[in-house]
């Protein structure tokens, strides 16, 4: 669908939407008229899609192996085929082959049009919505506050219990990358002071904007403040979880918020996604990710961390037990 799209715009055979002249391609296509566009000049060269209305989606996910966990019953797990690396020297992990093995899941980004319910005019957001879901046992939270049903209410940063990507009671510093990848290989990686030198070990993550918010700047133009921010995302991931069957593995899991740019325009110098969202996500997106509580919110880190992370159990119940009210 999107291939005979960008074609038909490239052949001047479809109209684009909302073309600018940083977008010169205009808008991802999501309304009927869109979609009578490509069908027709699909049409044209003798193609008929089976299923027109579907939209595209891109997924990105994070794994562990099930071996370093104390509970992998409460992931979603898969079988998989991993690079290994020869460790033995320690300045540089050189890849020497692959393994089979069982993977958990810690933390999912999707990235997918909403389409515009049938309406020419939206409500949709044809620049797409990213949005991430993440173990609650990857990492801790930093201190934040919503509104619950008894008034507002803050929850201080707690490192204590087991985590997945940090250390339990740990004081930092936190979110300090000890490795990265370089040619194919894992080397150490200096970040400066506060954090330590690099090395090939766990680093520990904390989770600054819990569920994507600065501790006083609201995340988008909708939202009042960052507490009715959190309040709103909180109370989403309880009401989606309260509906969920005893036992599900997706109990798990839960999402600290999602993104999109105003009004469907492509990110730009004067589109920033972090000024235009309902819930910032505060993770690195090139890196895997570090753990929270039950009912906390957590942070990503770098694939070889991943590797020699501390595991941890999902312990201690989390701070968004109360539904906060809206």
């Amino acid at each position: 669908m999107y291939a005979y799209f960008l074609t038909g715009l490239k052949d001047h055979a479809i109209t684009p939407t909302a073309p600018t002249a940083q977008q010169p391609l205009g808008q991802f296509p999501t309304t009927p008229a869109d979609l009578a566009q490509i069908t027709a000049f699909a049409g044209t060269h003798g193609v008929t899609f089976p299923d027109p209305n579907a939209l595209a989606v891109e997924i990105k996910t994070a794994w562990v192996e099930t071996s370093s966990l104390p509970d992998p019953g409460n992931y979603v797990t898969m079988t998989a085929t991993v690079p290994t690396y020869n460790t033995s020297n320690p300045n540089q992990w050189t890849p020497n082959g692959t393994k089979t093995v069982q993977l958990a899941l810690v933390g999912m980004h999707v990235v997918g049009s909403t389409g515009t319910h049938g309406s020419s005019s939206g409500p949709g957001h044809p620049e797409m919505i990213w949005a991430t879901f993440e173990h609650l046992g990857n990492t801790p939270l930093a201190t934040y506050t919503y509104n619950s049903t008894a008034g507002p209410k803050a929850v201080n940063r707690s490192t204590a219990g087991t985590w997945l990507f940090s250390k339990s009671n740990s004081n930092g510093p936190f979110n300090c990358m000890h490795m990265m990848e370089s040619a194919g290989n894992i080397v150490p990686f200096n970040p400066g002071a506060p954090c330590p030198a690099g090395s090939f070990t766990a680093s520990d993550t904390l989770r600054q904007k819990a569920w994507g918010a600065a501790s006083d700047v609201s995340p988008n133009p909708i939202d009042g403040s960052a507490v009715a921010s959190n309040t709103e995302i909180i109370s989403i991931n309880n009401s989606v979880r309260g509906m969920m069957p005893a036992g599900d593995v997706r109990t798990n899991y839960y999402t600290p918020g999602a993104t999109w740019t105003i009004f469907g325009g492509s990110p730009s110098f004067t589109n920033r996604p972090p000024r235009a969202i309902r819930s910032e996500q505060a993770c690195w997106p090139e890196v895997p990710w570090r753990p929270i509580s039950k009912g906390q919110i957590p942070q990503p880190r770098a694939a070889a961390q991943i590797v020699s992370a501390a595991t941890s159990t999902c312990t201690a119940p989390a701070p968004w037990v109360v539904r906060p009210s809206m």
